[in-house]
């Protein structure tokens, strides 16, 4: 990736939570930041159902 002072949003140190990380696509998106000196944050949905609009905003208020 591009040095930091490059990118728009800088990762090192911040916490990203890939929604949906079971998908094709999701597993494409973590596999780099794993490189960003970030933590990858995921929730099984059996965990969350992000379809609970107070479910997701509590989650995201104090993830694991």
């Amino acid at each position: 990736m591009a040095p930091e002072a490059d990118t728009l949003y800088p990762f090192p140190g911040k916490k990203v939570w890939v929604s949906g990380h079971a998908g094709m696509v999701d597993r494409a998106l973590i596999r780099p930041l794993a490189d960003e000196n970030c933590e990858v944050l995921t929730v099984g949905r059996d965990s969350l159902d992000q379809r609970r609009q107070a479910d997701v905003g509590a989650w995201m208020a104090c993830p694991p």
